[in-house]
């Protein structure tokens, strides 16, 4: 199991803090937890979207 911190600052973001974010994987398979304002950009597009 791997857990990618998304964000860890709240409750707004700012230029260098995210709002709290987790991405969790488990295999294939990926869990995303407390998406706040500003962890998309912590996200590598398209593969941390598939099996979502």
């Amino acid at each position: 199991m791997k857990l990618k911190v998304l964000g860890t600052q709240s409750p707004y973001n700012t230029k260098r803090h995210n709002c709290p974010g987790f991405l969790i994987q488990e295999g294939e398979n990926l869990l995303m937890i407390d998406c706040g304002s500003g962890t998309h950009k912590m996200l590598k597009y398209p593969k941390d979207l598939q099996n979502l």
